[in-house]
């Protein structure tokens, strides 16, 4: 597994996460303080091995992995 974390300010693109999954065949998270773009979202849907983790579910992420 992959894990790429990044700061934004704005939120992510589909641009970002399209060259995320074509870079990586594997499983892959991508993890950023702000949110994606409806766009991303809709990149990731038929698309198992990436996962892309924002926002709010940072924060969950983080409560349910660093305990």
């Amino acid at each position: 597994m992959s894990i790429e974390c990044k700061r934004h300010k704005k939120n992510v693109d589909v641009k970002r996460a399209r060259a995320l999954g074509e870079a990586l065949a594997k499983a892959t998270s991508l993890i950023v303080n702000k949110g994606f773009t409806k766009g991303a979202l809709e990149y990731i849907r038929d698309k198992p091995t990436l996962e892309l983790i924002g926002g709010q579910e940072l924060i969950h992420f983080l409560d349910e992995n660093l305990e």
